[in-house]
């Protein structure tokens, strides 16, 4: 009998995920892109190849997906064999680790707790911890069983956050169609072209003109505006037809488009915008993280981003790069 439950409990120990996040400002301020409402629901799936978030409009026609590769974990346990799919209510977690990143100290999150939760724990100091109110502190053990890691002296803060029953998510990637038009530019840039339709109140329409190049983005509802972005403000342009031109509900552009985080939180944002053949729309935003910077994050990453604030993906290490991704399809304008 023994034996038999030492076999378990070491099959169980053998599921268990365990994520290292030195930066926990960053990690939020990534997670923070797909957010669209105090009661989203998100699919979290974990295994040996990282970390996804993915979530999708009621329409169907918006998907936001995050995914954080290994290397941006300063620790990172999952067994190739193992793979994790649970929901979780995004809101919970960016306060969780909203209270977790004012403490400015690594935080560890075990998957899955004793029932069947996510585990976020931080070992530090009294004084260190005593801005993270609200989130329990307890010394000793806390991880239902699990050794804790705490010093003598040391304050361990965690808290549980419940799993749900992960919804099932098709996946619009799998409809793209080759050849795309493409281009990449700043995604601040992007940011406020988009916050500046919201006046007209009509959808947007994103147009691509081959020869002369030309970016053109425009709404027309109680009134009509149009942003053309300047040619040296964009890269890698390419327009498979002499023009291409479709329109999206602005409320999934604000959402694709408006919720970049601030450039303290992460080393350099750069986006690529890519439509397929039937109109359905990519972006794609690469946020770069760097977990070794120190906890908090804020210095190192305001360094990185004042080198360069336009740097590309190729300006940074690929692997501490978190993929921040929407696909939009379009609609059509009603008059």
């Amino acid at each position: 009998m023994a034996d038999d439950a030492a076999a378990a409990q070491h099959a169980r120990d053998e599921q268990k995920v365990v994520l290292g996040i030195s930066n926990v400002r960053s990690f939020a301020a990534a997670l923070h892109c797909v957010r669209a409402g105090n009661k989203q629901t998100c699919t979290v799936s974990i295994s040996a190849g990282g970390v996804s978030v993915v979530w999708e409009d009621e329409s169907k026609a918006l998907q936001g997906s995050v995914f954080l590769k290994p290397e941006l974990f300063s620790r990172f346990v999952c067994g190739a064999e193992v793979r994790h799919e649970f929901g979780l209510q995004l809101q919970l977690l960016l306060d969780t680790l909203a209270l977790f990143a004012s403490a400015a100290a690594p935080m560890t999150a075990y998957y899955p707790g004793s029932q069947g939760e996510l585990v976020c724990e931080m070992n530090d100091s009294a004084a260190a911890v005593a801005a993270a109110t609200g989130v329990a502190q307890r010394i000793g053990n806390p991880g239902g069983g699990r050794e804790s890691n705490g010093r003598p002296g040391s304050v361990c803060t965690w808290a549980r956050i419940v799993g749900l029953q992960a919804e099932t998510v098709v996946d619009l990637g799998e409809y793209w169609t080759e050849p795309a038009s493409s281009f990449l530019c700043q995604g601040l840039v992007l940011k406020g072209a988009i916050e500046d339709l919201e006046w007209p109140g009509g959808a947007v329409e994103v147009l691509m003109q081959q020869d002369p190049q030309r970016l053109m983005l425009s709404a027309t509802g109680h009134g009509s505006l149009e942003v053309e972005l300047p040619t040296t403000q964009i890269s890698g342009f390419t327009c498979q037809q002499p023009e291409v031109r479709h329109s999206y509900k602005y409320r999934h552009c604000k959402a694709a488009f408006c919720s970049l985080p601030h450039p303290r939180d992460c080393a350099a944002v750069s986006t690529k915008v890519s439509v397929d053949v039937h109109g359905l729309l990519k972006v794609t935003h690469m946020l770069g993280l760097e977990p070794s910077a120190g906890s908090g994050g804020a210095g190192g990453s305001r360094g990185a981003h004042e080198q360069g604030t336009q740097a590309s993906q190729r300006a940074y290490d690929n692997s501490k790069i978190a993929i921040v991704q929407f696909l939009l399809q379009p609609t059509e304008e009603t008059t």
